[in-house]
């Protein structure tokens, strides 16, 4: 897995879209920048265009202290009010656009608000940029982990340099992060920095034991539980861990009533009852253990394994229908999720190796890697993203139409998506339809610099002047280094003096 996996490559696909050869023959490719260069037929006073672009709400005010509003943005996000957290992000963005930190803090609380597909465009800048400071790494780290990316978080924390300045949850987070890794001395050396900071929290001996128990090594991992079951006899993990030490153990009869003590705190929990089973069984308790095993098969959270342990139970007991029925409700469940596992990974491979392909110039190959990703899983949102992108960075719209929609069946509520369709609309002259995209967008994601400058070529479309040139100045500040941007915002920012 590679940073590929979150990095957006719109913006290097534009340099190379001459090479792309596409069954639609694009009409030659005129940047969005330039399509609405006319002089303009109505003319402002310049004072009134300089206030226009001293005050628009995209702008930020130079009398307000920059860092409050990234403060008031974390503390919107971490009320849920995720929409005023970015517009507060978004105008730390435009006074401080190569600042990584409204950045994370946008990605974080689009994280939480369950909208991974923005996220991943906000870590895009991130990535490029590179965190500045430990704390920063540790927020990254977390937000890719949170996103199901643990091998690139455990890569950001790779670089890290200097940890004193972390807290003591940042210091939790690595630790459980490296135990999940297997990645015991650094685990193990992440918990004594969060003991050294609290020293009286429980938690540190629930992740010792885990730490233990997965390199094998019992009677510490035998130790930390029992402080752990010790320090609060209500918690069901630790009973579980401490049966789980005791089972490998070869102390079967100690394991039971750890196990059985679980269930009592967590009644109907598959694993445990699992668990339980399997000691029973080697108990020779048979009965007790095809209740407990066939109670864990009827949760909605039962896994493959428990079938094929309910199925040996069975034979075991002499019961070879209901053995050879559980062996084969077993085989079902694993085939199936051997075969979704598979074709995640080689989907994963494709859509990695068409990023990496598109970033070294080679559209035409990396069109057809996509191709093939979303054959194998047509519902992969981030494959028909960048083939939309591909089409329509090109200006072959009609190829482009069937990525944007089924993006927007994938998921219409995405920031991405609806930029997406905006693009798209506009390249089909239909700039009604694509003004409520483009400001939905906006509104889920300010911080896009492309969106704002395409927002304010649908409002120039439209005669919306003046709003336009508040969204040119709003992409130029967000992207300084876009000098289109800035050409668009001058340009028109003189038509309107006349």
């Amino acid at each position: 897995m590679t940073k590929g996996d979150i990095m957006s490559t719109f913006d290097k696909l534009k340099p190379n879209m001459q090479s792309c050869s596409c069954e639609e023959d694009p009409k030659p490719s005129k940047s969005l920048e330039s399509q609405h260069k006319e002089p303009c037929r109505f003319g402002m006073k310049r004072l009134a265009v300089f206030a226009l672009m001293a005050f628009s709400p995209a702008t930020p005010s130079v009398a307000q202290n920059p860092e409050s509003w990234l403060a008031k943005g974390q503390q919107l996000a971490a009320e849920g009010k995720t929409a005023q957290a970015l517009q507060a992000f978004d105008r730390f963005k435009q006074h401080a656009p190569r600042d990584p930190r409204p950045y994370l803090y946008s990605g974080l609380a689009l994280v939480k608000a369950g909208r991974p597909e923005d996220a991943g465009m906000e870590l895009n800048q991130v990535m490029q940029m590179g965190p500045q400071t430990p704390e920063q790494a540790v927020v990254l780290a977390r937000i890719l982990d949170q996103m199901d990316r643990p091998q690139l978080a455990e890569e950001v924390l790779s670089n890290l340099q200097d940890a004193s300045k972390l807290n003591a949850e940042d210091h939790f987070f690595m630790a459980g992060l490296y135990q999940r890794r297997r990645q015991q001395e650094k685990a193990l050396k992440a918990v004594e920095r969060f003991v050294a900071m609290r020293p009286g929290d429980r938690r540190a001996h629930l992740l010792r034991g885990e730490i233990h128990l997965q390199a094998g090594e019992l009677e510490e991992a035998l130790s930390a539980f029992e402080k752990a079951v010790n320090s609060d006899r209500q918690d069901p993990e630790a009973q579980d861990g401490l049966g789980r030490t005791l089972h490998q153990g070869n102390n079967p009869e100690a394991a039971k009533k750890a196990f059985a003590r679980a269930i009592e705190l967590d009644p109907g929990n598959p694993s445990y009852l699992h668990l339980l089973g399997l000691t029973c069984l080697r108990l020779g308790r048979h009965q007790e253990a095809l209740g407990h095993l066939e109670e864990a098969s009827r949760s909605p959270q039962a896994f493959p394994r428990i079938f094929f342990d309910l199925g040996n139970a069975y034979r075991q007991a002499g019961d070879t229908a209901l053995a050879r029925q559980a062996l084969t409700r077993y085989q079902e469940l694993n085939s199936a999720e051997e075969e979704k596992k598979n074709r995640s990974q080689m989907v994963l491979q494709l859509v990695n190796q068409a990023q990496a392909q598109l970033q070294a110039g080679a559209v035409n190959e990396g069109r057809n890697s996509l191709m093939r990703a979303v054959e194998a899983d047509p519902g992969h949102w981030l494959a028909h993203s960048l083939l939309a992108k591909i089409y329509l960075s090109s200006g072959a719209s009609r190829l482009a139409r069937q990525h944007v929609e089924a993006i927007q069946g994938i998921n219409p509520d995405t920031s991405e998506g609806n930029y997406l369709l905006a693009f798209y609309l506009y390249q089909q002259r239909d700039y009604q339809q694509a003004r409520p995209a483009a400001e939905q967008s906006r509104l889920l994601r300010p911080g896009n610099a492309d969106l704002r400058n395409l927002l304010g070529n649908i409002y120039l479309a439209l005669g919306e002047r003046r709003m336009a040139l508040q969204e040119y100045t709003a992409a130029a500040n967000l992207a300084p280094d876009r000098f289109d941007f800035a050409a668009n915002r001058d340009t028109l920012a003189k038509q309107l003096q006349r």
